[in-house]
């Protein structure tokens, strides 16, 4: 079996008013809604009396007006202060694969591979052009982290996107006697590649893997399954967001900048079970 299949759509997040500069005014910081096409063409077919499955798609996101948290210099009191702003175009685009094979040698024994690429950039976000609308211009930390005068992040690579990202697992179902139950065993990978976390691209978190083990048993009322997440310990962040560095504040113009992260958990082995009456 194989299909072809395209579709476009659109869609919005509304707008509204900044409040993460947490001084109460509303009267200021308004920000524009956010507008989105997303194109996509793609392919689903089996093979192998349904054996393997393979489908793959490639897409295209065109966002207008994307809402992104800035930094600027108030025109009126020249201190610095936050808002949301709305870049000029951001776009994605990328494609996808899923590869899924169940075995006809041993009942119950699959595995899927999938891979995502995509890439992710700001294609208009020029800040002084965008503030000098509201009278404000860019902040000197800013204008540094963007590398220009205009404080143009153009070009650059959008917050917190991987370009690579990968799933791989392996899993086994298989019956337990005559009992009515089923038992099976899973092994699960996920890989993502650096991500920048901050609009100049100058700070990201590394590429990560992260490896989990399942195994459980259920029943027609019953199920139990014991976990291990992160089997590795691995240590990579997780993500992170680049924000005001609240422990260093040296004056009310030049609000210094940190990078938070985010740390995973440590290896974690649990059991969950639920029972349905």
């Amino acid at each position: 079996d194989q299909m072809l299949y395209a579709y476009a759509a659109n869609g919005f997040k509304p707008g509204g008013v900044s409040t993460v500069d947490a001084n109460g005014d509303v009267s200021t910081g308004e920000y524009d809604s956010e507008e989105i096409w997303a194109y996509e063409i793609g392919y689903k077919s089996m093979w192998r009396n349904n054996s393997v499955r393979f489908n793959a798609a490639a897409f295209y996101y065109d966002y207008t007006d994307q809402q992104v948290p800035y930094f600027f210099t108030d025109p009126v009191s020249g201190l610095l202060n936050t808002t949301v702003l709305n870049a000029g175009e951001t776009e994605i685009k990328g494609a996808e694969f899923e590869l899924i094979w169940n075995s006809i040698f041993v009942d119950g024994l699959s595995a899927t591979i999938s891979y995502v690429y995509s890439d992710a950039e700001y294609t208009d976000f020029n800040t002084r052009k965008i503030l000098a609308e509201a009278g404000g211009q860019p902040d000197a930390a800013s204008l540094a982290l963007a590398g220009n005068a205009d404080g143009d992040f153009s070009g650059n690579q959008v917050m917190n996107s991987p370009e690579h990202a990968g799933l791989i697992s392996a899993r086994y179902d298989y019956d337990l006697g005559n009992t009515g139950a089923q038992g099976f065993v899973e092994l699960m990978g996920n890989y993502q590649s650096k991500r920048y976390v901050d609009l100049g691209n100058r700070a990201w978190v590394p590429s990560r893997w992260t490896t989990d083990l399942f195994a459980g048993f259920s029943g027609d009322k019953w199920d139990a399954t014991l976990y291990v997440m992160n089997l590795f310990d691995a240590d990579e962040p997780e993500s992170g967001l680049s924000n005001v560095d609240y422990g260093l504040l040296p004056d009310a113009q030049n609000v210094s900048s940190a990078t938070n992260l985010v740390l995973p958990m440590p290896r974690t082995v649990g059991l969950r079970a639920s029972y349905r009456f």
